[in-house]
């Protein structure tokens, strides 16, 4: 299948915890493959990952748009969505057809972190506007986010 979209990016980026650790990365691509790459694990470490369940659809819907994603770790290739072959040992596993697992040097850190990791998820996605300073534009925001509020238009009784 030709992909419906083309992505060019380079993009470095890095993120700094609350603990005051520091992880960079790089997000690259040219054409239909995405290459999301971690210098470290340890501000994912920190957080609870989605599970196969959570990600399959994401998968699904980015192998029906012939776009494939890889998350790579200081370590290799941790996962690969969408758009590739998976040998049948992996779809067992995963239950995917859209889900490909890297080397397990790069896996068994997340791995070992398991069930010991906080309740809180972890989200590749910014967070949403804020009332402060974002404006809903007609061409800016997407149709499924509510407009700002005013702080009087909040503290009012309803």
């Amino acid at each position: 299948m030709a992909p419906r979209f083309r992505a060019d990016i380079n993009l470095d980026f890095s993120l700094q915890e609350a603990t005051g650790e520091q992880a960079r990365g790089s997000v690259t691509a040219a054409g239909s493959e995405v290459v999301v790459a971690l210098d470290r694990m340890d501000a994912l470490l920190s957080q609870r990952m989605p599970t196969l369940g959570d990600i399959r659809p994401l998968a699904k819907t980015l192998s029906e748009q012939g776009l494939t994603v890889i998350i790579e770790g200081p370590e290799g290739r941790i996962i690969s969505l969408g758009a590739v072959d998976v040998p049948a040992s992996q779809r067992v596993i995963t239950r995917s057809p859209h889900i490909k697992l890297g080397k397990l040097g790069a896996l068994a850190p997340l791995l070992k972190q398991g069930r010991r990791a906080p309740a809180r998820k972890f989200s590749l996605l910014p967070p949403g506007p804020c009332s402060r300073c974002c404006r809903p534009s007609s061409a800016g925001l997407p149709a499924a986010l509510p407009p700002p509020t005013t702080p009087a238009a909040a503290d009012s009784p309803g």
